[in-house]
C-alpha cells in the first residue's frame, strides 16, 4: 500500500472518529441540556456508523504503518511529523466512547471529595454525557488509593466542571504518554539496541489502541506504563530503591505492577554476590521503607479494615469477554443438570486448573529459565526480563484474566515494541501488529448489535465468542510457535 493511501486512511479515520459525536449532538437537543451532555454517540445511528467507519479506517492505515516499520531495512524507515502531530491532536480532541469511564473518574473524584469511603460505602456514577443524566449505582472502587486522591484533587481543581476536567484529564495523558517515550528511548540506549528515533517515534504516536483508549478515551492505564518504564530504567541502572518505589506507586494506583513484581525481584536477586550483598540488601530496604511510607500515607484516607480490598476481590470474580467466561457460560447449563447447586463451584475449579496448566505450558520456556536464575547457572540481562514481563503478562490477560477489555493492550504494547528492538522474531512482529488493531473491532460490534437488537452486546455470550476468536487466538497461537524457539527467536 503506498504511503499516501496509508496517511489518508489515518487521516479520514480519526476525522471520522473526531466528528462522530456532531450528529449526536445536532440530533438530540433538548433545551434543558447542557452542552457535555449532547454527546451520546450509542444512541445516534449517525454518529455510530461514522464511528465504526473510523476505526476500521484507523485500523487499516495503522496496520501497514506497523508492517512497513517491521519489514523495513534498518536505517529505511521513515517519519512523517506532520501525520504524528495530526494523529495526537485528532486523538485529543476525540469525544470519549461511550463517556462511562471518565465519567466514573468525575463522579469518583465527586464521591470522595464529599466524604464518602470509596471503598466500603454505595456511590452514585452520574453519566454527564447522556440527557437526562443517567445514574448508576456503585459498590466500592476497583483502584488503588493513589489513583481515588488524584480523581479527588483533579475535581477539586477544575470545581466540578466535567468539560474542564476531561481537558485536564487528557492533557495527563498526553503528558505520561509523551513521557514513555523519552524513557523507551533512554532503555534502548543503555541496553545499546539499535534504535532508528524517527522511526520509533512514529511507531509509537501511530498506535491506535493507544491513541485510541488513553487519549480519546481518557484509560489512565498509560499512568502505569510510565511508572514500569521508570522501574526498567531504575533496573538497568541499578537503583533497586528507586524501582521498588515505582512499582508500589503503580500498584496504589491499579493493581497490574503486582504481577511483574516477581520479574523485578528475579532481576535484582541475579545481581547479588558475595562483595555487594548488603549494599544490594539495604537498597531494597531503603525501597521497602519508603514504599511503606507511600502506603501509610495513601491508604490513610481510605482505609477502613481489611474490606477496603473487597471491590478488588469482587473485580476478579467478573467474567466477561475472557476465554474463561466463554468456557464458563457454555459449560454451566449442562454442569447445572447434573450437578446442581454444586455445579458453580466443581466448573470454576475446573476451567481455572485447566487455564493454568495452558499457562504454564505457554510459560514453560520462561519458568526453566528463571529455574537456571535461581540456582546460577544463567544471567538474564535487560532484554531478556523486558521480553519476560511482556510474554508473561500477556499470557496473563489472554488465558488468566477473567475479565477482557480493548485498553488492556495499552499494558502490553510500550512493552512489545522496545523489546522487539532486540528481538525482531517474526512471531512476535505478528502478535504486535494484531494486539495494537484487532482490539478495536470491539467497538464497531457493540455498536452494531446495540442498535439491533437494542441491548448491551458485552452481556451476552455469542459477543464473547467474538472477542475472544478474533483478540485472542491468533496472537496465542503465534505465542505457540513462538514457545518452540523459547522466544528467543
Amino acid at each position: 500500500m503506498k504511503t499516501k493511501n496509508i496517511i489518508l486512511c489515518e487521516v479520514i479515520g480519526w476525522a471520522f472518529i473526531v466528528f462522530s459525536a456532531i450528529p449526536s449532538y445536532l440530533m438530540t437537543v433538548p433545551n434543558n441540556c447542557s452542552i457535555i451532555s449532547r454527546f451520546n454517540i450509542v444512541e445516534n445511528p449517525w454518529s455510530s456508523a461514522l464511528l465504526i467507519a473510523g476505526l476500521a479506517l484507523v485500523s487499516v492505515g495503522s496496520f501497514f504503518i506497523l508492517k512497513d516499520y517491521f519489514d523495513a531495512k534498518e536505517g529505511e524507515q521513515k517519519v512523517n511529523k506532520k501525520l504524528i502531530f495530526f494523529l495526537l491532536a485528532a486523538a485529543f480532541v476525540a469525544v470519549p466512547f461511550n463517556n462511562h469511564d471518565i465519567n466514573f473518574y468525575f463522579s469518583a473524584g465527586k464521591m470522595a471529595a464529599s466524604g464518602v469511603s470509596m471503598y466500603t460505602d454505595n456511590w452514585s456514577m452520574t453519566n454527564q454525557f447522556y440527557c437526562p443524566p443517567s445514574n448508576s449505582s456503585i459498590n466500592g472502587i476497583p483502584y488503588g488509593p493513589i489513583a481515588v486522591s488524584l480523581f479527588k484533587y483533579l475535581y477539586l481543581f477544575v470545581n466540578g466542571n466535567v468539560a474542564n476536567f476531561i481537558l485536564i484529564w487528557k492533557i495527563l495523558m498526553g503528558l505520561c504518554f509523551v513521557g514513555s517515550i523519552f524513557l523507551a528511548e533512554m532503555i534502548a540506549s543503555i541496553l545499546n539496541n539499535k534504535l532508528n528515533k524517527a522511526a520509533f517515534y512514529l511507531l509509537w504516536f501511530s498506535q491506535p489502541i493507544i491513541l485510541w483508549e488513553g487519549f480519546a478515551n481518557g484509560h489512565f492505564d498509560v499512568w502505569l506504563n510510565t511508572l514500569v518504564l521508570l522501574s526498567i530504567l531504575f533496573s538497568l541502572k541499578k537503583k533497586w530503591w528507586l524501582v521498588i518505589v515505582c512499582l508500589f506507586i503503580g500498584i496504589w494506583i491499579k493493581f497490574i505492577p503486582l504481577l511483574m513484581f516477581p520479574w523485578f525481584a528475579l532481576w535484582w536477586y541475579q545481581g547479588i554476590n558475595k562483595d555487594n550483598w548488603k549494599k544490594m540488601l539495604s537498597e531494597a530496604s531503603l525501597g521497602l521503607v519508603a514504599s511503606l511510607f507511600i502506603t501509610i500515607i495513601s491508604w490513610q484516607p481510605h482505609w477502613k479494615g481489611w474490606q477496603v480490598f473487597s471491590p478488588i476481590i469482587l473485580q476478579t470474580k467478573w467474567a466477561v469477554t475472557s476465554i474463561f467466561s466463554v468456557i464458563y457460560y457454555s459449560l454451566v447449563g449442562t454442569f447445572q443438570y447434573f450437578l446442581h447447586a454444586d455445579a458453580h463451584w466443581y466448573l470454576t475449579r475446573l476451567v481455572q486448573f485447566s487455564l493454568l496448566a495452558l499457562m504454564i505450558y505457554l510459560l514453560y520456556p520462561l519458568i526453566r529459565d528463571v529455574w537456571l536464575i535461581i540456582i546460577r547457572k544463567k544471567v538474564g540481562d535487560g532484554n531478556f526480563f523486558i521480553r519476560a514481563i511482556f510474554v508473561s503478562l500477556l499470557v496473563y490477560v489472554a488465558v488468566w484474566q477473567k475479565s477482557f477489555w480493548p485498553w488492556y493492550m495499552v499494558w502490553l504494547l510500550p512493552l512489545g515494541l522496545l523489546a522487539f528492538q532486540e528481538n525482531s522474531s517474526i512471531f512476535f512482529k505478528k502478535i504486535l501488529i494484531w494486539l495494537n488493531i484487532m482490539p478495536l473491532i470491539f467497538y464497531p460490534i457493540w455498536l452494531l448489535n446495540h442498535f439491533v437488537r437494542h441491548t448491551d452486546a458485552p452481556g451476552e455470550l455469542w459477543f464473547w465468542y467474538v472477542v475472544v476468536g478474533l483478540v485472542m487466538v491468533y496472537p496465542l497461537y503465534q505465542l505457540y510457535q513462538w514457545r518452540k524457539k523459547g522466544f528467543s527467536q
